[in-house]
């Protein structure tokens, strides 16, 4: 009960510093990229959980639900919802999650973490920080294509901070998970170690390491249309085996039981209401799968489900159950079916076992008629993919798989503003008022960014 009672307050604590920084409200902060004062006065176990309460509020969050939205796990059905949901979406619709929820939040902080830990030889400490800012970067380069980073984060000194481009992100990303992942076993003389603060593993360096791994895993997979299936596929599992061994090393972040320390999806459906759980996953592939997980995601009459939408849901950052699909992928693209087979099947087992659906008489079947490779290698791949995005439901990664392999099927809403579904967010009202002349470049350089262009990697 002590242990309980101590993670609520460390929650609590996490969520009220994520409050202070962010709200629905759109009001302008001139000093979001200002250094802190005096960097090393803010001890490491104070910015560590806010840095991953408020990435857990970035991801689930505003970019969670238009995620979703572009790839029908959700419908908008009221106010602003409704417009979003025939995919009409302007400049503004993205400033409170670039400026509040992801530079404001986990970006910075997690600068100012690696900093402090650099300048005081907090070698632990510093590799945690480092696959926080791994994956807090390729989650906002995933959706937003060219971002500021190597400039970035530094105050009045420059506030007109260049984009990076994808592809060097995407070695910056690479480049923090191997640096973390080598620091973290190497000696560390500081004394300064992750201990209960950390809100997704407590610690434990070794969770960390395969979180590390399974990210890289994620990496590799998400190249396969730069540097070719095979190769991709070869890089992937070369991480994956050193990644994730079941449900109980899952990177995600649990909410408490108070309504100060809810999760989002929870908050915005008791404060809004916009969003039906409803659309082609729901309405269309699960039913006609009769998947025993239906339920656990809608209640049947366009309400949540209870597992990822009650108060203590968690954020789910990467799963096992995710990285097995990738091992799935993998395998297929090196002609390997047994291994693909297996994992597929241990996916999705691992996916209903986390939801609580054990009932063999409902698996069973259920992976026997919908859950075996036959077929051309394109069917292959679409029984891997179309699984996978029924066990990424709420997950931005959903739309990163669509964007890569083009499955499920999916068709442009009737009433659309745009003729293609998005394939990347828009950059914000704000940098084009307060950043023009390194965003227009940015655009340039990217050969355009409306909804519809594509980001580096999926060209």
């Amino acid at each position: 009960m002590k242990k309980n009672i101590l993670q609520h307050t460390k929650l609590l604590v996490a969520f009220l510093a994520v409050f202070s920084m962010s709200s629905c409200e759109k009001t302008y902060f001139e000093d979001i990229n200002n250094d802190p004062n005096n960097p090393t006065a803010v001890p490491p176990k104070v910015l560590l959980p806010t840095i991953q309460a408020s990435l857990a509020y970035a991801q689930g969050g505003d970019m969670a639900r238009y995620t979703s939205l572009f790839t029908q796990q959700i419908t908008g059905n009221a106010r602003q919802f409704a417009v979003y949901n025939n995919l009409n979406f302007t400049e503004s619709d993205f400033d409170n999650l670039w400026r509040l929820n992801l530079y404001a939040g986990p970006l910075m902080d997690n600068y100012t973490l690696i900093k402090l830990c650099k300048d005081n030889n907090y070698i632990h400490y510093g590799a945690v920080a480092k696959i926080m800012m791994a994956y807090s970067l390729m989650l906002t380069t995933d959706v937003f294509g060219d971002i500021p980073y190597s400039q970035a984060f530094q105050g009045t000194a420059n506030i007109s901070p260049a984009y990076d481009r994808q592809e060097a992100l995407y070695s910056e990303v690479s480049r923090l998970i191997n640096e973390g992942i080598a620091e973290i076993s190497a000696s560390d003389a500081s004394g300064v170690e992750v201990h209960g603060e950390d809100l997704m593993f407590g610690g434990d360096y070794d969770l960390w390491t395969r979180f590390a791994h399974s990210l890289e895993a994620r990496h590799a997979i998400h190249l396969t249309k730069r540097n070719g299936n095979a190769a991709a596929a070869t890089e992937a599992l070369s991480h994956s085996a050193e990644g994730f061994t079941s449900n109980d090393d899952d990177a995600q972040l649990v909410f408490g039981d108070v309504e100060t320390s809810a999760n989002p999806w929870y908050q915005f459906d008791g404060q809004r209401g916009d969003i039906s759980y409803a659309g082609y996953l729901i309405d269309t592939l699960m039913p006609a799968l009769n998947d025993p997980r239906s339920s656990l995601y809608s209640d049947g009459s366009g309400g949540p489900g209870a597992f990822y939408n009650s108060i203590n849901s968690p954020v789910i950052f990467m799963s096992y159950a995710e990285l097995k699909f990738i091992e799935a992928e993998a395998y297929l693209y090196l002609n390997d079916d047994a291994n693909a087979q297996l994992a597929l099947t241990e996916a999705v087992l691992a996916n209903m076992s986390k939801l609580g659906v054990t009932d063999t008489g409902l698996v069973n079947p259920f992976l026997r008629d919908h859950c075996t490779l036959s077929g051309t290698s394109a069917d292959k791949l679409n029984t891997i993919m179309s699984q996978k995005y029924i066990a990424l439901y709420q997950s931005p990664e959903a739309w990163t798989d669509w964007r890569r392999t083009g499955i499920p099927a999916l068709s442009v809403p009737t009433d659309a503003a745009i003729n293609e579904i998005p394939r990347r967010f828009l950059y914000p009202q704000s940098e084009a008022e307060n950043n023009s002349a390194s965003l227009n470049a940015a655009i340039s350089a990217q050969g355009g960014a409306d909804l519809t262009d594509r980001v580096w990697w999926d060209n």
